[in-house]
């Protein structure tokens, strides 16, 4: 178990270049958050929508 582990850390090491280096997680939380906010929006604009049909 222990060559197992040495053989996969000696597979990972390696320089690290940061310029080349992606940040997944960040870029998935924006899309997250902006995804969020477009629905919310809509969901307002089709309440809004509705009261405004519905009192005429």
């Amino acid at each position: 178990m222990l060559d197992l582990a040495k053989h996969i850390v000696n597979q990972k090491a390696g320089q690290f270049e940061p310029g080349k280096f992606e940040d997944h997680y960040e870029t998935a939380l924006i899309d997250l958050i902006n995804q969020n906010a477009l629905a919310r929006r809509s969901v307002r604009r089709n309440g809004q929508n509705q009261k405004e049909t519905s009192s005429t």
